[in-house]
């Protein structure tokens, strides 16, 4: 059989690994609860923040996007409108000229079918409509 000291040795490792596995294991799990999960759990929340920042950048950028559009689109409606409204003065202003010019030439006709004339020339009516000063010739 074993001689004393060396059952005393095979003992005293006995009760050592007896004593020193669960210890380790309690060691094991306090490193892994104060320093190891705190770690991963901070690992985890930047990663979900980072996550989170990237999609509300992505929503940011397609609401400037879709801003951006809705400004362009508004402005050509603008332009769009300013054209036609400055089409439709240059024709009525057009139209109106035309209807003083056929008047004046009418109200020449009718002076001329009554044998009098009108003496203003060309340059004294549009000193009179303000266009410029009087010519003289």
């Amino acid at each position: 059989m074993l001689q004393a000291p060396m059952a005393a040795i095979i003992g005293s490792a006995v009760l050592a690994a007896l004593v020193a596995a669960p210890s380790g294991w309690f060691a094991r799990g306090v490193v892994f609860d104060r320093i190891e999960r705190p770690q991963i759990e901070q690992a985890a929340t930047q990663k979900a923040n980072d996550a989170a920042t990237i999609r509300v950048m992505d929503a940011a950028k397609r609401a400037q996007d879709a801003e951006r559009e809705r400004q362009q689109r508004v402005g050509a409606e603008a332009a769009r409108i300013y054209r036609e409204a400055l089409t439709n003065s240059r024709r009525a202003a057009e139209e109106e000229r035309s209807r003083l010019e056929q008047e004046n030439a009418d109200y020449a006709a009718q002076l001329a079918l009554e044998g009098r004339s009108c003496v203003f020339t060309g340059p004294d009516l549009e000193w009179l409509h303000g266009l410029g000063p009087p010519r003289s010739d």
